[in-house]
């Protein structure tokens, strides 16, 4: 399996935790049409190679389709919610911090293995 996918995606968390902090301090968002949707674009495209791996992933102790499925929804979530200041940070932080759960346990299962 592509670690390296993961590792990236991982990183790509600190990036959507910096912009929300950014604009959460700021009280400002981010253009939707100039930031927002290139940048889900990019995030997209980097879940759908995460997607191709499904059949592998969720044969994991962890993971099953669901749960994977909740992954992918979640990160797509945040890589938009994290543009925009009225964002509630309870909920922000929370499916942050299970995506962020979720892709280390990937990561780090495929790295012990293989």
């Amino acid at each position: 399996m592509d670690t390296m996918l993961i590792n990236d995606l991982i990183n790509e968390l600190h990036t959507i935790e910096d912009r929300y902090n950014i604009v959460k301090n700021s009280e400002t968002n981010y253009d939707f049409y100039e930031v927002v949707y290139p940048y889900s674009q990019l995030i997209d495209t980097k879940l759908e190679n995460l997607i191709k791996l499904k059949p592998q992933i969720i044969q994991l102790s962890y993971m099953n389709a669901n749960k994977f499925d909740l992954l992918i929804k979640s990160y797509k979530e945040l890589s938009v919610d994290c543009h925009f200041y009225r964002t509630s940070k309870k909920l922000f932080n929370e499916k942050l911090k299970a995506v962020n759960y979720d892709l280390n346990y990937i990561y780090q299962t495929i790295e012990g293995c293989c």
